[in-house]
Parts: structure tokens; sequence; C-alpha cells
């Protein structure tokens, strides 16, 4: 989801499609109170990310799951909620904060930087070792 490859061709395609891509500013809504129920313990689902948010704290990539012998799901970083509307993602030794903002409708979710788009959440799944139903 926020792989540091793929973050400046999000932020192009964010740019160049604002007026299609929902958003981090009214009508899309902030998550706070409901944040922790959203992600802990479930699958969040983008384009090209299958992340597992472990209620540890731990980050997943599904990858194509747990059997397969080259590209198994794995762990990549850590998650946290941070004052309660803030989610903290950490790779290795790079640190990245997020808004989750819903869209109109609430049934789709981008992650926010301010107000540029990173990530549009394709679906959250319930649950871990699910995947997205696609090979990543």
């Amino acid at each position: 989801m926020f792989k540091i490859v793929h973050i400046n061709a999000v932020i192009i395609g964010v740019i160049l499609s604002n007026s299609v891509v929902a958003g981090c500013t009214p009508p899309s809504v902030r998550v706070t109170s409901t944040l922790s129920t959203i992600l802990s313990g479930n699958t969040v689902c983008t384009s090209d990310a299958q992340e597992e948010h472990h209620v540890d704290g731990s980050l997943w990539d599904y990858k194509r799951g747990n059997g397969d012998l080259i590209d198994a799901r794995s762990q990549i970083g850590n998650w946290e909620l941070v004052t309660g509307n803030l989610v903290r993602y950490t790779y290795g030794t790079n640190i990245f904060d997020f808004s989750l903002f819903a869209n109109q409708g609430g049934t789709t979710y981008s992650f926010c930087d301010g107000n540029i788009v990173v990530a549009e959440v394709t679906q959250i799944v319930s649950g871990i070792d699910v995947g997205c139903g696609f090979a990543q």
C-alpha cells in the first residue's frame, strides 16, 4: 500500500485525476472513533497491496499467501494509532503518518497525508491471512 516505489506514482495519479478520486476533504469524512475497529485484525486492500493489520501492531503483506513457495506472506513493518486519528506505518527506518477518510457513501476509504490522497482503499477484508482476492 505504501511502498516507497509507488508513492510518487500514486501522488502524480491523484493530482491528474483529482476530480475522480474521492479524497481528503469534504464530502469525505476523517475516520476517528472507529479507526481501530476498521483496521485492527483486518486486511486493507489497494490496487497493488494486501496489508494485514494484526492486533499486536505488526503489519504483514499477504502477497500470495502462506502456501506460496516463491512469494509467501511476510511481516513488512508495524502500524499503530497516533493521537486517535492518525495511523503510523513503520517500514524499516521509514515512518509515515496518515489519516483515513471515509469517502462519500462510506463504502470506500482514502489514506491521506494532509489533503493529498496517498492510497485508495479498494476494500477492507475482515480478518488476516485471507488476502484480497488477487495475487500481488
